[in-house]
């Protein structure tokens, strides 16, 4: 629930920030709202993949069009990547074994994690060319640096359960997502706090 610091942070600048911006901080409201209703869940001894699933849906729609927002998609590319990850998505839960909603997959997480993180870069190598001023304090470049480091942890992980590793070595891989998690909230909530202002425009008399 680290991740409410960055949502709460970019909510209260919502009427502030550049609107290119906002859709990173409607995906860090989707997190919110999915681990609050996961929370609830597991407390009431109800606990099921069914709602991380789910939330890949959103999610992923918000990410691909904040990429667009910054000039890394085009809007047609956009529209296609988003195709074809749903077209994996329910490949993956509905065709490949039939019915598994329900059930913990791989395939579209690690087909989504690999999208994120070849975008971030992208980004990344956009900015180091294009921007003069220090980057750690660019909201944009703390965001995709985050977004870097945690999906291709991500990345490994899947790798490994798809490919069947050992259950303790993945298991002890997997445990480390708690702490990782931390860290890339915090970058979240940094970044959150350098969203540029609105740009003002000065009319002509």
């Amino acid at each position: 629930m680290t991740i409410s610091l960055a949502a709460i942070t970019g909510s209260l600048r919502w009427g502030k920030i550049d609107p290119s911006n906002r859709p990173i901080i409607v995906a860090w409201w989707i997190v919110v709202i999915t681990e609050t209703i996961q929370y609830l869940l597991i407390n009431l001894g109800m606990y099921s993949n069914l709602v991380y699933n789910l939330y890949m849906v959103p999610l992923s729609a918000m990410l691909l069009f904040q990429f667009n927002k910054w000039g890394i998609l085009g809007k047609r590319l956009m529209l296609a990547i988003f195709l074809i990850l749903i077209s994996i998505w329910i490949a993956d839960y509905f065709i490949i074994n039939g019915y598994m909603l329900t059930t913990r997959r791989f395939i579209h997480r690690l087909i989504f994690n690999l999208v994120v993180v070849m975008l971030a870069v992208t980004s990344i190598n956009k900015q180091i060319m294009s921007e003069r001023r220090v980057l750690l304090t660019n909201s944009r470049f703390l965001i995709c640096v985050g977004l870097t480091i945690y999906y291709t942890y991500r990345v490994l992980v899947d790798a490994f359960w798809l490919n069947e590793f050992s259950n303790e070595f993945t298991t002890i891989l997997a445990s480390f997502n708690r702490y990782l998690l931390q860290f890339y909230y915090l970058i979240l909530f940094l970044a959150a706090l350098w969203i540029p202002r609105k740009k003002s425009y000065i009319l002509p008399s």
